[in-house]
């Protein structure tokens, strides 16, 4: 983290720009005090595996991608992205404030229930769209359907024209997403610019 705030407060300076356009300072002293918070593996989603029917939950793979939410006083204020390369983690992307932003609400949302439910962030390439998989934790023998909160990119992508938006938070069901999600990836493979 203090190499990147070097790094980042050297190009801020170099190119006469605000070094908060990577991460959201605004309001905070800089990144002097930031901190790197939790890390998740970004889960994709198998277009294939989806328009052949399976459940979302069923049709998610690891990226082998890690995201760290950069954290200051509290918030969440950007992403940092990293992968194996060449038998090395190296980081590959830094920014995203909004998202972070948005994960870590989902997350302190969720983080009060008790049992803690587990939390996957789900990516979904094709349709354009991330997402919080929810999986309350079940009690004795019992397994409980994950539920997805739909993040603003999520919401813009599944937004019926006509009935009122997906509001901030709310979770939805497999079934509730099915035929909206599902057209919305098939669209998203006729596009040449995403790998299937």
């Amino acid at each position: 983290m203090a190499r990147l705030t070097k790094r980042l407060s050297a190009s801020a300076s170099a190119l006469h720009v605000q070094a908060n356009r990577v991460f959201d300072t605004t309001g905070q002293r800089g990144l002097g005090k930031a901190t790197i918070g939790d890390g998740f593996e970004t889960y994709l989603v198998d277009p294939q595996a989806l328009l052949s029917g399976k459940p979302l939950d069923q049709s998610l793979y690891g990226s082998g991608e890690w995201r760290f939410v950069v954290m200051a006083n509290g918030k969440g204020i950007g992403l940092i992205t990293v992968a194996r390369m060449s038998g090395a983690w190296t980081m590959v992307e830094a920014g995203a404030s909004e998202l972070a932003g948005e994960i870590t609400a989902v997350a302190t949302q969720y983080a009060q229930q008790a049992p803690a439910a587990q939390l996957r962030f789900v990516r979904s390439q094709q349709a354009v769209a991330d997402f919080i998989e929810v999986r309350s934790a079940s009690t004795a023998g019992t397994t409980n359907s994950p539920v997805y909160v739909p993040l603003a990119s999520a919401r813009a992508a599944l937004a019926p024209r006509e009935a009122s938006p997906l509001m901030p938070g709310s979770a939805l069901s497999d079934a509730q997403l099915d035929d909206a999600l599902r057209q919305r990836v098939q669209r998203g493979m006729r596009d040449l610019r995403f790998g299937h």
